[in-house]
C-alpha cells in the first residue's frame, strides 16, 4: 500500500510537470507566433526603406547636377554679396566723414550716410543681379560647350575624298583638324574671295587643292551651290587653256578632264608650271603618268583605322596636304581622285605602328627630297609618326 501511494504521489508530480512544460510550450508557441509576424513587419518595413532608398537615390542622382550649380551660384553670390556690402558700409563712411566736414550735427550725419547707403544699397542690388545673370549664362554656355564636346566622343563623322568617304569618331575629327590648323592657314582674303565675293583668282589659277577641296571643307552643308561658281570658274580657264600645248612627262601629256558639276570641283587641275623637268629641281607636284587609268570609287581608310589593323595600304598626299588612304589594291589613281599629288607609295603597319613607308607608285613616280617630306608631314599631322622609315624605293623615272 505504501508503494502504492508513493507511485501515486509520482505519477500526480509528473502530471504536475507536464502540465507545466505544456504552458511553457504554449507561451514559446505564442512568442514564436509574435516573432513571426514582427519578422514579418520588419520585413515589409524593410522593403519598404528600401524603395525609399532607391527613390532618394535616384533623386539625389537628379538633384546633384543642380545642387552643384547652386552651390557654384551660392558662392559667387555670397562673395559678390560681400563685395557689394563693404563697398556699401564705405559709401556710408564717406557720407557721414563729408556731412561732419561740412559742419553738419551727428545727426544730420548719420541721416545722410543712411541715405547714402540706402542708395548704394539699391545701385549695389541691381549690380549684383545682372553679374548673377551673367555668370548663370556663362555657366550654362560652359555646361552646354562640355555637353556637346562630350557628345562629340559618340557621333561619327563622315571624312570626305575625291571619289571616297570614311567614317571617324568625331572628337578624333576634331583633333585631326586641330593639327592641320596648326600647319595650314586660311587667309582672310581667301574666305572674303571664296565665300562672299566673285571667284576672280579661282578663275585665273582653279587649282585643285586651293578652290575645290578647300570650299568643300569650310562650306556648311546645304550652302554647296556656291561650287556652282567654282565650277564656272575652272570651265572658263580649262576651255582658254585646252589648246595650250602642256610639258610631257616620259612622252605622256597629262589629261585633266573637266566633268559638269561638283564633280569638276574634285577633277578639274590644270599645273603647266609646277612641273620641273626643265629646272632639274626636285619636283613639289607629280601628275598621273598613265592618264588613261581613270579614277574609280574606292572607300577611304581613317589613318587611326590603318594603325590599329596590321596591313598594306597604299596613300597619296593631296595638293592641300591631305593625307588619303586605301586598300593597297585600290590603285593611287582613284586614291587621289585623278588629281596630281605631292607625294604617293604604299606603307605597312604592324602592332599601331607603321613599319615602312615608300614612295611605289606607278601613276605618279614620286621622288626626290620634296616628296619625302610631303609624306612624312602628312602622316605627322595625322598622329602617325613614320620619322627615320621613309624609303626611297624607286627613284626618277626614264624619259
Amino acid at each position: 500500500a505504501a508503494l502504492a501511494n508513493n507511485a501515486k504521489a509520482e505519477a500526480g508530480e509528473a502530471a504536475a510537470e507536464a502540465a507545466k512544460s505544456a504552458d511553457e510550450a504554449g507561451r514559446h508557441a505564442a512568442d514564436a507566433d509574435k516573432a513571426a509576424t514582427a519578422a514579418e513587419t520588419s520585413a515589409a518595413q524593410a522593403k519598404q526603406s528600401a524603395i525609399t532608398a532607391r527613390n532618394a537615390a535616384a533623386a539625389a542622382d537628379r538633384d546633384a547636377d543642380a545642387a552643384e550649380d547652386s552651390a557654384a551660384q551660392a558662392e559667387f553670390s555670397a562673395q559678390y554679396a560681400r563685395d557689394s556690402a563693404t563697398r556699401a558700409d564705405l559709401s556710408a563712411a564717406e557720407a557721414r566723414a563729408s556731412a561732419l566736414a561740412a559742419g553738419k550735427d551727428a545727426d544730420d550725419a548719420n541721416r545722410l550716410a543712411g541715405q547714402a547707403w540706402a542708395q548704394a544699397k539699391e545701385e549695389l542690388e541691381k549690380e549684383i543681379a545682372e553679374e548673377i545673370r551673367k555668370n548663370k549664362e556663362e555657366h550654362e554656355k560652359q555646361q552646354a560647350a562640355q555637353k556637346k564636346k562630350e557628345n562629340r566622343k559618340n557621333q561619327q563623322c563622315v571624312r570626305l575624298f575625291p571619289h571616297g568617304h570614311t567614317y571617324e569618331p568625331c572628337d578624333e575629327a576634331d583633333a585631326r583638324h586641330e593639327r592641320t590648323r596648326e600647319h595650314f592657314t586660311i587667309a582672310a582674303d581667301f574666305a572674303r574671295t571664296y565665300l562672299f565675293a566673285n571667284t576672280e583668282k579661282c578663275i585665273k589659277d582653279p587649282t585643285f587643292g586651293d578652290c575645290a577641296l578647300a570650299l568643300t571643307e569650310i562650306i556648311p552643308a546645304g550652302k554647296l551651290r556656291l561650287l556652282t561658281k567654282i565650277d564656272d570658274a575652272i570651265d572658263t580657264y580649262m576651255n582658254a587653256k585646252r589648246a595650250k600645248k602642256l610639258p610631257s612627262v616620259c612622252g605622256a601629256k597629262p589629261r585633266f578632264p573637266v566633268k559638269a558639276g561638283v564633280g569638276a570641283a574634285f577633277n578639274a587641275v590644270a599645273h603647266p608650271v609646277l612641273l620641273s623637268a626643265r629646272s632639274g629641281e626636285d619636283p613639289r607636284i607629280f601628275v598621273n603618268l598613265h592618264p588613261e587609268d581613270k579614277p574609280e570609287w574606292f572607300k577611304a581608310i581613317a589613318p587611326g583605322t590603318a594603325l590599329s589593323r596590321s596591313g598594306n595600304y597604299a596613300y597619296v598626299v593631296l595638293e592641300d596636304g591631305r593625307l588619303v588612304i586605301g586598300k593597297r589594291t585600290a590603285g593611287h589613281v582613284s586614291i587621289s581622285g585623278g588629281g596630281p599629288v605631292t607625294a604617293a607609295g604604299e606603307f605597312k603597319t604592324k602592332g599601331g605602328q607603321v613599319v615602312y613607308l615608300d614612295n611605289k607608285s606607278g601613276h605618279f613616280r614620286s621622288h626626290g627630297k620634296h616628296a619625302e617630306k610631303a609624306a612624312i608631314d602628312a602622316f605627322g599631322r595625322d598622329g602617325i609618326d613614320v620619322n627615320g622609315k621613309y624609303i626611297h624605293a624607286w627613284g626618277k623615272p626614264d624619259c
